[in-house]
């Protein structure tokens, strides 16, 4: 009997934790330097590893990060600034004195967290509206690269069907929030929570049952001794 109370517990707290996890969204990073002569190094890009990291949206400065559609529709930016002239500090030799000194950086490396979009096509780093970099996540090599954004919408070529005849693991409904597919996770989600009625009517059964047997055994045990 202890079984169930055990097995409650366990399903109340997991499924909290799953539904805030399909809630929760899979930003995409990008780690960049910007330098002063106006040329960008993209270093990694990609899905993050780990789920629900916050990401903020807006900003405002100079340079800015959009991501492009395959019509050549802007589907997200995000501006920021930055400061090549920065200021540090000095220590004379001499008198072993601390001094403000200005430092002119030559470049300045980024990394931010963005929101996913299934339909994000491409990626671009502009200051003004000039376009200092830009970046196809699709990348031709015949591998549906889900881990770089990769899917059937955005990258056609590598992420079309398979000759296996098997469509690749991906994103895959276009109208999802946030461009994330969550009707594998809303089934999963029903049932854990069927599996959790089940349990808990099975447990209120058993536990009615016990209740019947006690209530039986006091009454009819009285009886038998009167009867003696």
């Amino acid at each position: 009997m202890k079984r169930y109370p055990i097995l409650l517990i366990a399903l109340f707290i997991l499924l909290p934790g799953y539904a805030l996890a399909e809630e929760a969204q899979r930003p995409y990073f990008l780690l960049f330097d910007v330098c002063q002569n106006n040329t960008v190094i993209l270093h990694e890009y990609g899905l993050h590893k780990l789920w629900g990291f916050d990401y903020e949206e807006g900003g405002f400065g100079e340079y800015s990060v959009a991501f492009i559609s395959r019509q050549d529709q802007q589907v997200f930016e995000h501006k920021f600034g930055l400061a090549f002239l920065t200021h540090g500090t000095g220590i004379d030799p001499e008198t072993g004195d601390f001094f403000e000194v200005e430092v002119e950086l030559d470049c300045i490396e980024s990394y931010m967290l963005f929101p996913y979009f299934e339909q994000m096509s491409k990626i671009q780093i502009m200051k003004g509206s000039s376009v200092l970099y830009s970046k196809d996540i699709c990348n031709y090599d015949e591998n549906c690269d889900t881990e770089l954004g990769e899917n059937e919408i955005n990258c056609l070529q590598d992420c079309g069907y398979q000759p296996s005849g098997e469509i690749p693991i991906g994103p895959k409904d276009p109208t999802a929030p946030e461009g994330q597919d969550k009707s594998s996770g809303k089934i999963i989600l029903m049932v854990l929570a069927l599996i959790l009625l089940v349990a808990l009517a099975a447990f209120l059964l058993k536990r009615r049952s016990s209740k019947s047997n006690a209530w039986k055994a006091a009454y009819e045990g009285p009886s038998q001794a009167s009867g003696l």
